[in-house]
């Protein structure tokens, strides 16, 4: 048999076997992705439970420049305080 011959028979079946796997394959990702994602969405409704949300309003303390200094290089240090106060009704940690 010629060999020229025998690659052009082969070419439609290869195609519907390469295109029957990958329609294969898609549906099993499909599938596989909306099983498992059941797992993940479940949900339950618990009567009594409320809960409300805190405030943090920040103030510091002085409000103006807290460090001047020209010609500064790595390594150099100036002193200075900077307080940090929460007005509001959350606790700092």
């Amino acid at each position: 048999m010629d060999p020229a011959h025998t690659s052009q028979v082969h070419p439609p079946r290869r195609r519907r076997l390469t295109t029957l796997l990958v329609v294969s394959l898609a549906s099993g990702s499909i599938g596989a992705g909306a099983l498992s994602l059941a797992v993940f969405t479940d949900s339950k409704a618990v009567a009594g439970n409320a809960f409300t949300t805190g405030t943090i309003v920040l103030g510091v303390s002085p409000a103006s420049a807290l460090l001047t200094s020209s010609n500064m290089m790595p390594g150099d240090t100036l002193p200075g305080t900077l307080v940090v106060s929460n007005g509001g009704t959350g606790a700092l940690r």
